[in-house]
């Protein structure tokens, strides 16, 4: 069963532009000047339930974006995007009980309490039933291991204990599909190594769907199925690419094709600007007094 289906699936924000001083202000006001930013541009996949899937692209690249519109944060510009058969924002309070998500700069936990307290928040969040609940919370507190800062406020934790305390939030209702925006930015190398050992027990266990994102071309790698490849302006989506193809392929090598790819696509990109210029200079009439 197919659990993520995109199909050229676009956004593209609009910033009003202001000089600084007050006569930037009023220049502003009476003729705006709007800039678009192509953040994700007609990108297709396609992902199966169960499957571990890598979304690999350099910082700015519209990886977070794309997560924001499959879990119904952001309405798309244009295209089609389905999760577990739904239209993500339009049916976004009915998807929330299937899906989980993990942005690794935003935090679902209260800042100045413990996590249990908001372990129980979440749980009425999500209507769980009691006795059920509190089987599911012990069974993720032995697997991630967090049963000894339950009761310290998440202000007071590291940042890996903090990571695993919000994995474990986003799988208290047992989702179908785990959403994870750079779960491991700012971690070490041994607590990411632990976090990548936690999320394939939890694929391995329950069959959850694992969809993450990353600017770390090999950070994945070991515990993926399939790794999407996305790169900068013009945004253009590679390809997909079976992670078991990765094992014995230098990442140095990997990373050189990623930049390789960008730079014929940029320089495609110019070549056509510039061409567009010379033409519509070329059309130019100039009229003299």
């Amino acid at each position: 069963m197919t659990a993520i289906k995109v199909q050229q699936l676009t956004k593209t924000f609009v910033t009003r532009e202001k000089q600084p001083g007050l006569r930037g202000s009023i220049r502003a006001f009476l003729r705006p000047v709007r800039r678009e930013t192509h953040a994700v541009k007609s990108i297709t996949f396609g992902v199966e339930e169960g499957e571990r899937v890598a979304f690999i692209g350099p910082n700015g690249a519209g990886k977070s974006t794309t997560i924001k519109m499959l879990v119904g944060i952001l309405y798309p510009t244009s295209g089609q995007a389905q999760v577990l058969g739904k239209t993500p924002w339009r049916e976004r309070k009915r998807l929330a009980y299937e899906i989980g998500t993990v942005f690794g700069q935003k935090s679902q936990l209260w800042y100045h309490l413990p996590p249990a307290d908001s372990f129980d928040l979440l749980a009425r969040i999500y209507e769980l039933d009691g006795v059920a609940y509190r089987q599911r919370l012990a069974h993720l507190v032995e697997l991630f291991e967090v049963g000894d800062y339950l009761q310290v406020p998440v202000r007071k934790l590291s940042l890996g204990e903090r990571m695993r305390c919000e994995i474990a939030a986003s799988l208290l209702h047992r989702p179908r599909i785990l959403f994870l925006d750079e779960p491991t930015i700012g971690l070490d190398v041994v607590v990411k190594q632990r976090i990548r050992d936690l999320i394939l027990e939890l694929n391995q266990q329950e069959g959850v769907t694992i969809f993450l994102t990353s600017h770390d071309a090999v950070e994945f790698f070991p515990g993926v199925v399939r790794v999407l490849l996305y790169t900068l302006i013009p945004a253009a989506f590679v390809g997909s690419i079976p992670a078991g193809l990765l094992s014995d392929f230098d990442w140095v090598r990997l990373a050189a094709l990623v930049a390789f790819t960008a730079g014929i696509a940029l320089a495609a990109w110019w070549v056509f600007r510039w061409g567009l210029r010379r033409y519509e200079s070329g059309n130019l009439v100039t009229v003299r007094g």
